[in-house]
C-alpha cells in the first residue's frame, strides 16, 4: 500500500534500487518494464495555455518514493482548446500516473470526473483507432489530437487531418476548427483559402470566436492582395 498524506494507493512492490545481481541494464530493463504506476500528483497553471502551441503547464508534487526519478517541478502538455477549457475550470489537483523508460516517462493523467484525459501510453493508440473506425466521435478526435501533437505515436499532419476530418464530419466544433486550420496553414493538407473559410465558418457558427477571428484574417488578406494586384496594373 502506498501512503501520501491520508491517502492510500494499492500498487505492486517497487524497489528503485539496484538488487546485489543486477548490472545497470539490468536495473533499467525491469524499471522500464514495471507496470503503470501512480507518481503524484499535479495543478494546471490556467494562466499558461497558449492557444497556438496547444500547452498547458501543471505543477507537479510528486508522491515521496517517486522523488528522485520525477524532479522537474512541473510538466507541460499538449491539449485541444476543448479539453483545457474542462481541465482548468475544475481548477483542482490531478492525479499522475506514468511509466519510466530511461530518461522518459509517459505521462497518463486521471481525475474521478473526467476519467483519462491525457494518455502518452502507446496502447492507447491501437484502442482509439479500434473506436474511431467504429464511428466514435471521441475517438477520432482524439487520434486527431495524438497524430498532430505526436503524444505516444510518430507526428504525422495528414493522418491528423485524416482523423479531424472524421469528427469534423460528425460536427465537432473543435475539429472543424482543426481543418479551418490545416486548410488555412497547408497543415496534412493542400493550402485553401476557400476550404478554410468553410470549415472555419462551420466552427464559427457554433460560437467559436477564433474561427470567425480567423475568416475576418483571411478576408482581409485576400483585400490587400486584390489592391495591389490591381495598384501594380494602373
Amino acid at each position: 500500500m502506498l501512503k501520501h498524506g491520508t491517502e492510500e494507493i494499492t500498487m505492486h512492490p517497487v524497489c528503485w534500487e539496484k538488487f546485489p545481481y543486477e548490472t545497470e541494464r539490468d536495473l533499467q530493463d525491469r524499471i522500464e518494464k514495471m507496470p503503470v504506476l501512480p507518481l503524484g500528483l499535479c495543478l494546471p497553471d490556467r494562466n499558461s495555455y497558449d492557444i497556438h502551441t496547444q500547452l498547458l503547464t501543471f505543477a507537479v508534487k510528486p508522491f515521496a518514493y517517486v522523488k528522485e526519478k520525477l524532479t522537474s517541478p512541473s510538466i507541460t502538455l499538449k491539449f485541444n482548446r476543448d479539453a483545457a477549457r474542462k481541465i482548468c475550470t475544475w481548477n483542482r489537483p490531478y492525479r499522475i500516473f506514468g511509466q519510466l523508460k530511461g530518461d522518459k516517462t509517459s505521462f497518463i493523467l486521471w481525475d474521478k470526473e473526467l476519467g483519462v484525459f491525457y494518455n502518452e501510453n502507446p496502447n492507447s493508440i491501437h484502442n482509439y483507432k479500434k473506436a474511431a473506425e467504429k464511428g466514435s466521435l471521441k475517438a477520432q478526435l482524439a487520434l486527431g489530437n495524438c497524430y498532430c501533437q505526436g503524444i505516444g505515436v510518430e507526428k504525422d499532419e495528414q493522418e491528423a487531418f485524416h482523423w479531424y476530418l472524421q469528427a469534423a464530419n460528425q460536427g465537432n466544433m473543435d475539429a472543424q476548427y482543426w481543418i479551418g486550420y490545416s486548410y488555412d496553414h497547408g497543415r496534412g493538407v493542400k493550402q485553401d483559402y476557400e476550404q478554410a473559410i468553410t470549415w472555419y465558418r462551420k466552427a464559427a457558427n457554433q460560437g467559436d470566436a477564433l474561427s470567425q477571428s480567423n475568416i475576418v484574417k483571411i478576408l482581409n488578406e485576400q483585400q490587400r492582395s486584390l489592391i495591389q494586384r490591381i495598384n501594380r496594373m494602373l
